[in-house]
């Protein structure tokens, strides 16, 4: 439940500040570039190791889906120039946030039995994208985020 709380509390400051200091971006791996105009470009890679970490702990040891999450999300955090496609950065990086999302929903299927995260998230994110939302990868990113969080505290 403390790595939950972690959780949460570090990605609603971290996106909180984002937002406040630069408005709706088009993702949130956007905020790298904006804060690079700062030097400030690290506090993603932080952002997402910090997640990383407290996912990957979230493991009850049965199965090692929330460590594959914890790890694709950490991959994210290390590829943060996915506009660049040298050394195929962008193809890390799209990966890692692939595998960190379906992973922690295939945890929260298979560790607990938990099928409604997953279904929900398919239809909000198929609403978005029907709907066309403005910045949607942003929008999906924190529909997937609050969805998970939220497994990861009913479990």
């Amino acid at each position: 439940m403390n790595l939950t709380i972690c959780q949460l509390l570090i990605f609603v400051a971290y996106v909180t500040y984002i937002t406040y200091r630069f408005g709706v971006l088009p993702s949130i791996s956007e905020s790298h570039y904006k804060l690079n105009e700062f030097r400030q470009g690290y506090f993603f890679t932080i952002f997402c190791w910090a997640l990383a970490t407290t996912m990957v702990l979230q493991s009850d040891q049965s199965s090692p889906l929330y460590f594959f999450s914890g790890m694709g999300l950490a991959f994210v955090g290390a590829a943060t120039h996915f506009k660049w496609n040298g050394a195929h950065t962008n193809i890390i990086h799209y990966l890692g946030a692939f595998v960190g999302i379906v992973s922690a929903f295939a945890a929260l299927y298979f560790e607990s039995n938990m099928w409604h995260p997953a279904t929900l998230f398919a239809l909000i994110t198929a609403l978005i994208v029907l709907f066309k939302i403005k910045n949607a990868t942003f929008w999906i990113e924190i529909v997937a985020f609050l969805i998970i969080i939220t497994g990861l505290f009913i479990r």
